[in-house]
């Protein structure tokens, strides 16, 4: 007799969880719109890379699941319907419907309940394997930030290994963006089960058939869309560059095993001001961005045409005010007609991740030292950050910079993208 009501448990949990293990894998695509699998253990390839009867099942894949995802919202919009319709019954059709209900023996609804229990154990062990997923996947996410931030700063890497770098990061940040999403939905279904724990054994009843009728619809659909390698892949329906979102690589800030560790807080100078007679303190100069064109890449080759190194700085007296100080290197003799004077309240233009813009003035005018001997032009510009500014660029990273020039305005990729929140949060600290 236990047998048989073990058997129809286990059968129940296996369709349960065949759907986490299978969603776990998704086709997407990258920032550079090229296609690429991503499997549930964190590891990725490209989709061109695949055979072509392997292609043609996962394409063959995506298509259904974007009918099914058509479907899945006219049924949404019809149980709204039906709720309504629900509401508006009689107090008399709702007795009827309680007299209806079957009856259950104690010993019947304790059975069920560790029935349960049971289901509510398994669903905690896959989000604790789901989250350990995406933990990993933002581990590694930060390490090749940091090379990638690196590398920036190093003048010897080539284009070539750069680019390579480049791809392998938002590749990661795809990876993150699966792994998130597949541990939101095992805690959603985590709440689920332990919410009918106790309940009556007849509404649980009702819901478990609901789930398993969708869960058993979906191993169904998966068995068919199973490519020859024995996996399944699905077409995610978001094609936002990931680190633009605020939801993949800046899923959220709970865990802090996700990001690599803040660097620690040493102060480049702490002192009095000769000129003003107040107290200055400033952050060590770091790799803000670097920047060559594609036209320019052949010419350049290793080196970079402009590298911008930047600190924060801090100045007591009115509440405190900081300042954002720029070294605008161009290796150039000629780069003062090409991008003329760096004028005082010349803007400069800060892309966040989350969408939001911060800018900044000039508060001095620069138009460049020529260095014949090292073949370059060195700009220097100081920004100043008002409070505003401050409580933007600590709440979220700099994706893209745009600096207004004498002879127009050109944009630049950011990838040392905790520049402002370490730099502010270390000024803080020494404040």
């Amino acid at each position: 007799m236990q047998v048989r009501k073990i058997l129809p448990l286990l059968g129940t949990m296996f369709l349960l969880c065949c759907s986490f293990f299978m969603e776990a894998q998704v086709l997407t695509t990258n920032q550079d719109g090229e296609k690429i699998v991503v499997y549930s253990d964190g590891s990725w390839a490209y989709f061109d890379g695949l055979d072509p009867e392997e292609q043609a099942a996962i394409s063959e894949s995506s298509k259904k699941r974007e009918k099914k995802k058509k479907k899945k919202k006219k049924s949404k919009k019809g149980k709204k319907e039906k709720k309504e319709k629900k509401r508006d019954k009689t107090a008399k059709a709702k007795d009827a419907s309680k007299k209806k209900k079957q009856q259950y023996s104690d010993a019947e609804e304790e059975l069920a309940r560790q029935e349960a229990i049971q289901r509510a154990d398994w669903a905690a062990m896959e989000e604790m394997r789901t989250k350990n997923l995406k933990i990993q996947a933002g581990q590694e996410l930060g390490v090749i930030r940091n090379e990638l931030s690196a590398a920036y700063s190093n003048t010897d890497i080539s284009v070539k290994d750069l680019d390579a770098l480049d791809k392998k990061y938002k590749n990661q940040q795809v990876v993150l963006n699966n792994a998130a999403a597949t541990h939101r939905e095992a805690e959603e279904f985590l709440k689920k089960m332990e919410g009918m724990i106790d309940m009556k054994k007849s509404k649980r009843d009702k819901q478990l058939a609901e789930i398993n009728q969708m869960q058993e619809s979906d191993a169904n659909q998966w068995a068919s869309d199973l490519t020859d390698s024995g996996e399944a892949v699905r077409k995610t329906s978001s094609k936002k560059k990931d680190r633009k979102n605020g939801k993949s690589m800046l899923v959220s800030n709970e865990d802090l095993m996700m990001y690599p560790p803040t660097p620690p807080c040493n102060l480049a100078y702490d002192g009095v001001d000769e000129f003003t007679g107040k107290r200055r303190w400033e952050m060590p100069k770091q790799v803000f961005f670097a920047h060559t064109s594609e036209r320019l890449k052949p010419f350049f080759k290793e080196k970079n045409h402009i590298t911008v190194e930047g600190f924060l700085s801090g100045a007591s007296g009115n509440g405190g005010t900081y300042y954002l100080n720029l070294n605008i290197i161009i290796l150039s003799e000629m780069a003062q007609r090409e991008f003329g004077v760096l004028e005082k309240a010349s803007i400069l233009s800060l892309k966040l991740i989350n969408g939001n813009t911060v800018k900044l003035f000039n508060t001095k005018t620069s138009t460049g030292s020529v260095d014949k001997v090292e073949k370059l032009v060195e700009y220097r510009a100081q920004y100043m950050i008002n409070s505003d500014n401050l409580k933007s660029l600590r709440k979220s990273e700099v994706d893209k910079a745009r600096i207004v020039w004498g002879t127009g305005y050109e944009d630049y990729e950011v990838y040392n993208l905790d520049f402002f929140i370490d730099q502010i949060d270390c000024l803080e600290k020494n404040k």
